[in-house]
């Protein structure tokens, strides 16, 4: 994929979640997506923009059961991360650290 269809997909991957009310799955945001590029996204595409999105640096949808996902409000990403924040200051950890311990909580 290149890097202006993958920018493509993920636009309008946003713009449909942005629409979304409750679990939605890969298949799902293709259909939906299906009539609004040319050619149509993949599945496999989808799932690389969920893959993105499911990051913990990221943290913008979570995965459900059933190969389903939710979005994350975004006021609470916004809180969860300040409040990460502000815990890792508290800890007196500097700015190099405080981003390995981000990246750390992806595994």
């Amino acid at each position: 994929m290149t890097a202006n269809r993958a920018d493509a997909v993920l636009g309008l991957v946003l713009d449909i979640l942005d629409d979304c009310d409750g679990a939605f799955t890969a298949l799902d945001i293709t259909r939906a997506a299906r009539p609004l590029i040319d050619p149509p996204p993949t599945t496999e595409e989808v799932s690389a923009v969920f893959d993105v999105l499911t990051h913990p640096l990221v943290d913008g949808i979570a995965a459900g059961d059933h190969g389903a996902y939710v979005r994350i409000p975004r006021d609470d990403l916004a809180t969860r991360t300040w409040n990460l924040l502000a815990e890792l200051d508290d800890e007196g950890v500097d700015a190099d650290e405080r981003t390995r311990q981000l990246e750390d909580d992806r595994y």
